[in-house]
């Protein structure tokens, strides 16, 4: 097992990071393992957290706009509205499922 100099760590996080901008550190981590790696955890996060390479579901918050009506609807129907936009937006996979359980 081979353990990799900072430049040659730093390439292949962000070649990982481009590929798959969602993947966990976890799965990073076994990813360069299996290059033959030897890499601790706290190694990788160091790495990671100096070079701002969070995961993209963890770097950006999720903002849900509300879709703006024309018309003022009862409270029942606004609320109806949101649900549907925030279903919609699931169902293309811009929500993770953790955000819908704090709603």
């Amino acid at each position: 097992m081979a353990i990799p100099d900072d430049e040659s760590l730093l390439a292949a996080v962000k070649a990982l990071r481009e590929n798959e901008p969602t993947l966990a550190r976890a799965k990073v981590l076994k990813q360069l393992k299996e290059n033959n790696w030897e890499l601790s955890e706290k190694r990788l996060k160091a790495c990671m957290t100096a070079n701002n390479l969070k995961s993209a579901a963890i770097a950006s918050p999720i903002i849900v706009a509300q879709p703006k009506l024309e018309v003022q609807l009862p409270r029942n129907a606004t609320y109806y509205e949101v649900v549907k936009h925030v279903f919609k937006e699931f169902t293309r996979c811009r929500i993770p499922l953790i955000f819908l359980l704090y709603l």
